[in-house]
């Protein structure tokens, strides 16, 4: 039988870091949560210190793969929209996330935190063209005043850095 897991790990999601027009981040740089949810992560985060647990936390980026196909579905539907400007989004394809954890629940030594995406971030219009282009959709448009009030995506564009998943000995599968 195979050995058991030396400790709980938490995960949570890397939207709440205050970075914002493509600069860098990682697990050490502020954060900024500008929503009910990012402060409800962020808060749960920290209960896990007084409880003399000794846990790890991985903060996941978008996560992509088998099953999860929003962003492919709204390209089919013609429903994406390009955000005026440059704007950069952070991912995880969802066998890395699994693997990342699964690694670091019988880690030696682990960090107390790490951040779960691939080794770029991506341009997200970038992003958005190239699925359009692949599903055979129009282009993306740009969007509307309107548009911006009705999306639930996150306002900052930062640039996750993954150095310290990939340091801990984690290889990804789709870097």
């Amino acid at each position: 039988m195979g050995r058991a897991p030396s400790r709980p790990v938490m995960t949570s999601g890397a939207a709440f870091y205050g970075q914002r027009r493509g600069a860098h981040g990682d697990g050490g740089s502020p954060t900024l949560a500008t929503q009910l949810r990012g402060e409800t992560r962020l808060a749960s985060g920290g209960l896990r210190s007084p409880c003399g647990i000794r846990s790890v936390v991985v903060r996941l980026g978008g996560i992509y793969g088998p099953r999860r196909t929003s962003l492919i579905d709204r390209a089919r539907e013609g429903s994406l929209k390009l955000r005026p400007g440059q704007h950069f989004t952070n991912r995880i394809h969802r066998d890395d996330a699994a693997g990342l954890i699964h690694h670091l629940l019988f880690h030696d030594a682990p960090a107390p935190l790490y951040l779960g995406v691939d080794n770029e971030s991506a341009e997200e219009a970038e992003v958005y063209r190239g699925l359009a282009k692949q599903v055979g959709a129009p282009e993306p448009t740009i969007e509307t005043e309107g548009d911006a009030q009705d999306r639930r995506r996150s306002t900052g564009s930062k640039r996750c850095s993954n150095r310290l998943s990939r340091e801990s000995g984690y290889e990804f599968y789709y870097p």
